[in-house]
């Protein structure tokens, strides 16, 4: 049996700079990512790095940098593994290219409890910077004081997005707009609509951009067809039961995530409600659940891989400038409607 090799094949840097071409000053700057490098020198040393087999040694690089190169996910204990599982992937892909190792750092709602680990954990200087998820990533008092202490910081979907350090979002009303004139653009005229956790402002957009698109369409929003979920399976099934038990009932129901949008699926089995032929149901992520639903989900497709990978990319040079990121520190994405066979006519 070929066991994968994870150790080094024994090759230097000095190798790396002789077989590009280049210097190991240079070699460096493009491991640390550091400016002053064209692109076609970092693609030859990247190239030689990959002939070569050639690992950093870490430990010698945080020694030289007095630098942890380690980079903190701080996200909510519950957080649905769907969406997560994207954001992580790209965070720790791109932080491998560049040499950094990345601490997941689960926290409780409670917020003294979670800002205490988190002091406790920079103060240790056990991280280079951090990247924040919902509910931790908006304007807070604490993520103020850690900014101004020279803490380099991300924020993805924060509640504000006017922060002065790095955000990413991604065009969650135009999502839901789209979504929600796809469902017109089929027929549907009593839609359903589950909201997202309140403290989420990507729940709110999406809601903004289901209503504008029913107002467009001339169709008024009828309040009773619009409940609050958390984002979670259970909450979609809780709630998807009490959609359809409206009378009358809608036609199709807009789960503004997957996972809810997979209970509502379960609600209306336990109703013998056939989707999409009885009801349709609709959700927002392209997570990998989506396809395995049966019917595979008719969803809107978030780039959080290359959202996640982007922001940690941002984050790596504000780090290696030991300044914030220089010019714009906004990065937004474009979601994308997918259509798969969970939506019908009515």
């Amino acid at each position: 049996m070929n066991l994968p090799q994870f150790c080094s094949t024994g090759a230097t840097i000095q190798d790396v700079a002789e077989k590009a071409g280049v210097s190991k000053k240079t070699v460096s700057r493009v491991i640390n990512s550091e400016d002053y490098v064209t692109e076609k020198t970092a693609r030859k040393v990247h190239d030689a790095i990959a002939a070569l087999g050639y690992v950093p040694n870490v430990s010698a690089q945080r020694l030289a940098s007095k630098r942890s190169y380690v980079l903190t996910l701080v996200y909510q204990a519950e957080e649905p593994p769907g969406w997560l599982t994207h954001v992580i992937q790209g965070i720790v892909q791109k932080a491998a290219e560049h040499g950094f190792e990345v601490v997941i750092h689960p926290s409780e709602v409670d917020e003294a409890a979670s800002q205490q680990s988190l002091q406790a954990l920079v103060m240790r200087g056990g991280t280079d910077g951090l990247i924040l998820l919902p509910p931790f990533a908006s304007d807070t008092e604490f993520n103020q004081h850690l900014f101004e202490g020279g803490m380099a910081l991300a924020s993805i979907e924060p509640s504000n997005p006017d922060l002065p350090w790095l955000v990413a979002t991604i065009t969650n009303h135009q999502g839901a707009l789209e979504m929600t004139e796809y469902l017109l653009g089929l027929g549907h005229r009593r839609i359903g609509f589950i909201l997202g956790p309140e403290a989420y402002s990507g729940s709110w957009e999406r809601l903004d951009g289901f209503n504008d698109a029913l107002k467009a369409a001339g169709v008024v929003a009828n309040k009773e067809l619009i409940v609050s979920g958390d984002y979670t399976f259970e909450s979609g099934l809780a709630q998807g039961r009490v959609l359809l038990a409206v009378k009358p009932r809608p036609t199709a129901i807009f789960a503004s995530n997957d996972e809810m949008a997979a209970g509502v699926i379960q609600a209306a089995y336990e109703k013998n409600l056939r989707v999409p032929d009885d009801i349709s149901v609709v959700g927002f992520d392209d997570s990998t659940l989506a396809c395995r639903l049966s019917p595979p989900l008719t969803t809107i497709r978030q780039p959080t891989i290359e959202l996640a990978a982007k922001v940690t990319e941002a984050l790596i040079r504000t780090i290696n400038d030991d300044t914030q990121a220089d010019g714009d520190t906004r990065i937004e994405m474009t979601t994308s409607l997918v259509v798969r066979a969970s939506a019908g006519k009515p």
